[in-house]
């Protein structure tokens, strides 16, 4: 079994890489970078300009002598389709014959563009009715294609796409499996996403289109601002007027409608999450991503969802021999690490 393994998450701002060796039962982040890519080259893990993005990471490989790794790259909302559902208790053949029901049910878009898979998770009683509980998955082949391509042309092995939600899970400090209900919320600069665990299990995901960018985007159109300078602004100040005193932070009225949209359609995801599994609700956000460090956001969501948030930690057995004490390089690694991990391992 592989014992080392390439982490490649494709942002829309930026790609990181992390390289992760197993040794003593320790995960040993060996190296790690983080590389800017210009606007436009990936939205939404769809690699939507292959030389450019060539051009910026071939270097980095070359450099760095990691090419030959085996390297296993994600997929997330809103390109992917994943749904937990229950189905009674059927034979291999109806059951792959069911899938292909369900899916075509639930896909937003036509089944001959993507690739499905199913894995039966658990199995129970309900009404005297034996049933299947399984997790259902579909991805754009475009997708995947896309990643193949420049995996290889940058001379490394892609061993697998992993679901982005599986690797942050790969990553954490905290043990789902005995917890109620938590939320995932992965804030990122083109948009959220938000996985729902259910007894330890993915069961539900959602995309709403709230990042870092819109509200860049925003401060620029309020103000003369550049990209740049409102980015550092952003930084400087996060979601609070620059005028506001220590004492009494006040919200910045640019960011008071794009704020408040996001905290309805997060109440309405986890109302909907709270209604279809009332026997454990969500009792704990975990935030993660770019704007996790953005100054008012984590009292923001503590004050307007009730709820327990906490910032996302890695699990002790990792180990950085580069940047142990650079937190603010760590909070932008959680999904490369785990999808490296996933190369190292070889886990499912």
């Amino acid at each position: 079994m592989p014992r080392i393994g390439l982490g490649i998450d494709f942002g829309c701002d930026s790609v990181k890489i992390a390289k992760v060796r197993i040794k003593n039962n320790r995960y040993i982040v060996e190296k790690f970078f983080i590389v800017p890519i210009p606007p436009g080259v990936v939205d939404n893990n769809v690699i939507k300009n292959t030389e450019l993005l060539l051009q910026e990471l071939m270097p980095v490989i070359e450099r760095n002598g990691i090419k030959g790794l085996r390297c296993v790259t994600s997929v997330s909302i809103p390109e992917t389709l994943v749904k937990l559902i229950k189905l009674p208790v059927l034979k291999k053949r109806e059951l792959d014959e069911a899938m292909k029901w369900e899916l075509e049910k639930y896909l937003p878009f036509s089944a001959a563009q993507v690739i499905s898979d199913y894995k039966i998770i658990g199995r129970g009683e309900e009404n005297s009715i034996n049933f299947f509980s399984i997790l259902l998955v579909g991805i754009q082949k475009q997708i995947i294609e896309g990643h193949v391509r420049v995996v290889r042309q940058l001379g490394l092995k892609h061993t697998a796409i992993d679901l982005s939600a599986f690797a942050y899970y790969r990553s954490l400090r905290q043990d789902f499996t005995n917890k109620n209900s938590q939320l995932l919320l992965d804030m990122g600069a083109g948009g959220t996403r938000l996985f729902f665990f259910y007894k330890g299990l993915l069961c539900f995901q959602r995309w709403i289109s709230f990042g870092g960018n819109l509200l860049t985007r925003e401060l620029m159109n309020s103000t003369r601002y550049n990209w740049q300078e409102a980015e550092e602004a952003k930084k400087k100040y996060g979601i609070y007027a620059r005028d506001s005193v220590s004492e009494e932070k006040i919200i910045d009225p640019v960011f008071l409608t794009s704020l408040g949209s996001f905290i309805q359609e997060l109440q309405r995801a986890i109302d909907f999450f709270n209604l279809q599994y009332s026997d454990q609700p969500v009792q704990e956000i975990i935030i993660l991503g770019g704007l996790t460090g953005m100054k008012g956001i984590l009292d923001l969501l503590v004050k307007e969802l009730s709820l327990p948030v906490s910032v996302f930690q890695f699990s002790e057995q990792f180990e950085f021999i580069n940047g142990n004490d650079n937190k603010e390089w760590q909070d932008k690694l959680p999904l490369a690490v785990g999808l490296a991990l996933r190369g190292a391992k070889g886990w499912n």
